[in-house]
């Protein structure tokens, strides 16, 4: 596509096919190795050649995410002409932006990665090696819908006005951080491609991944969109990858970095989401991805750290005990207020008569309905933050366990219902809520049922 120059809402990027070979080229007439065309930066060059050092021999294509570039290449073997000797040399299809600004498109730039095949360059070779050019979004563009499967039960929205002098100053709904839906995957096409337990691995950190066919045309365009499930921070940090032909033994050590673990995890379960999940709800893997990127976003954490805070949550709900002193140590409550509570309340807060923590919650959110608990503006955040980071816990635990249907929503519904909460402090808590995870409550209402 031919980038129109006035339009300020896209920018150039300039696709270029190279070749390291020993054949002759017009670059270079002797058998040699050297670079066709000539004139590839230093700095690509160099990265190239040292992926087909780590990968000399093999069949395999390689991915690059550089400084100012992206770029797809593959290996082949060939015998040099003028030594009749074996050697590997590569075809590459480099990608430069034209714009300082724009990591946020390296998932479309890869997508539109066209590589050689994997032989030398000769006379007759159908791949050019002149520039063409694309067109790339200046900046993101939010989706125009997201697919919510209609709601079973009553509903409510998120208010444009909550009450004031008890809800946060500003409209989270428009000052939050937002993240785009990521990308669709088809799982059967996943399988079929790459070895699904390397790929979540090599897709955030770079490094080998074992493919059926290395050279398929469709591995830039899956690399592509399986990036979109990343922050662009995330997504665009130098690194290189490969898809090849053997197989790949290194792992991460879940003793070492609990989060990342958790991360790759469930990047694979939703990527291969569970049949009896994508029959019932094709859309949720997506949408419960997005709940992860906005609290990634609003909370400013990477996500491997996220997932290893959402592990803590999760293991603050094992018991009465665990809720109670993950409130107290993350300084959501404080012993201050819980004791004005109890002091007015007909039943202790952490009474010993709670079954769980579950039903905790579900009391701690009726006694601030009520007034019962003093909570200020700063620590109905704190109480907000840590619903959504619940619901998000949910969302993913629910990958691992298909068949427990309510599992994803099943804290939007005690909120609503559970709780007994008055209708203006139930809008004051989805407004709340709403902060830290919009798509919850955006653009189609929420399913309480």
């Amino acid at each position: 596509m031919e980038l129109h120059p006035t339009n300020p809402a896209t920018f150039d990027v300039v696709f270029r096919n190279a070749w390291m070979q020993k054949h002759p080229t017009p670059s270079h007439g002797q058998s040699d190795f050297h670079w066709h065309p000539g004139d590839i930066p230093a700095r690509i060059r160099v990265a190239l050649s040292e992926l087909l050092t780590r990968y000399r021999s093999e069949r395999a294509s390689v991915w690059l995410i550089g400084a100012d570039f992206v770029a797809w290449a593959q290996l082949f073997s060939d015998t040099a002409p003028g030594e009749r000797r074996r050697y590997t040399g590569l075809t590459t299809c480099i990608a430069q932006p034209q714009q300082a600004s724009w990591r946020h498109a390296i998932p479309e730039i890869f997508a539109n990665l066209r590589p050689p095949p994997p032989t030398p360059w000769t006379a007759g070779s159908a791949a050019s090696t002149e520039p063409w050019r694309m067109s790339a979004p200046a900046r993101p563009a939010l989706p125009d819908e997201l697919s919510e499967p209609a709601p079973p039960a009553p509903s409510r929205r998120a208010p444009t006005n909550p009450p004031s002098g008890r809800a946060p100053t500003g409209d989270p709904n428009a000052s939050a951080p937002l993240a785009l839906l990521p990308a669709r995957i088809d799982g059967d096409q996943l399988t079929a491609l790459c070895d699904p337990s390397q790929i979540a691995q090599a897709v955030y950190l770079g490094g080998p991944a074992r493919a059926a066919d290395p050279y398929h045309a469709d591995l830039p365009t899956l690399l592509g969109r399986l990036l979109t499930w990343l922050p662009t921070e995330e997504g665009a940090h130098t690194r290189s990858g490969a898809f090849r032909a053997q197989q790949n033994d290194v792992e991460v050590s879940a003793s070492t970095n609990r989060g990342l673990v958790n991360l790759l995890h469930y990047l694979s379960r939703a990527w291969l989401c569970p049949e009896s999940i994508h029959s019932r709800d094709p859309g949720f893997p997506e949408r419960a991805w997005l709940l992860v990127l906005e609290l990634s976003a609003s909370l400013g954490r990477s996500l491997p750290d996220l997932l290893d805070d959402l592990g803590r949550v999760a293991a603050a709900w094992d018991t009465t005990d665990d809720l109670r002193t993950f409130l107290l140590t993350n300084r959501i409550l404080s012993r201050k207020q819980i004791n004005a509570c109890d002091s007015h309340a007909p039943r202790p807060l952490f009474a010993e008569s709670v079954p769980d923590a579950g039903f905790m919650w579900n009391r701690l959110m009726h006694y601030w309905g009520r007034a019962l608990l003093p909570v200020d503006d700063q620590e109905l955040m704190g109480l907000a933050r840590l619903l959504a980071q619940r619901i998000a816990v949910d969302h993913l635990f629910h990958l691992d366990a298909p068949d427990r249907v309510g599992l994803p929503r099943r804290y939007l519904r005690r909120l609503a219902y559970e709780s007994l909460l008055p209708k203006a402090r139930l809008d004051v808590m989805i407004h709340a809520l709403a902060h830290y995870a919009p798509s919850l409550f955006r653009p189609l209402e929420v399913p309480f049922g």
